[in-house]
């Protein structure tokens, strides 16, 4: 009789740790899944507002004298459109002036104004790169 109730307790005890193992093993992998579906979830709603994201540089004017730009954008996507920075030959603009961190509607034209980060010689070429906010860019090379 002693020895089958030191084989139940055996039993029990080997079932009882074996229970706890699994669910340790099921609550860590659980947190683990949960943590990459929530970053996979952010990263495809940054991806799906990029898609819906289009925008076109109309025109460009500048003046060498001031170093000031300004560029016309229509929104030709289908979401409010938010630049966030302006490039011109890749230096990154400090002073933006006018049309920045602001939403503006599809199918509608604004203009983006900003003091150009390299000086602007008269009949010259140079690239302007506009960027939104979640990361799309569009590009326009003019002639000051």
């Amino acid at each position: 009789m002693k020895r089958a109730a030191s084989e139940v307790v055996a039993a029990v005890t080997l079932l009882t740790v074996a229970a706890l193992v699994g669910l340790t093993v099921y609550a860590y992998f659980a947190n683990t899944l949960s943590g990459y579906a929530s970053s996979y979830s952010s990263t495809s709603e940054l991806e799906r507002r990029a898609t819906l994201e289009k925008f076109v540089i109309v025109s460009v004017w500048v003046d060498p004298a001031t170093g000031l730009v300004n560029a016309t954008v229509y929104n030709s996507g289908s979401i409010n459109l938010v630049l966030s920075a302006a490039y011109i030959n890749a230096v990154k603009a400090s002073e933006l002036i006018e049309g920045f961190n602001q939403p503006f509607q599809p199918g509608r034209l604004f203009k983006a104004v900003f003091n150009s980060p390299v000086p602007i010689e008269a009949g010259t070429s140079y690239e302007l790169t506009l960027a939104s906010s979640s990361g799309v860019t569009v590009k326009a090379v003019f002639k000051a």
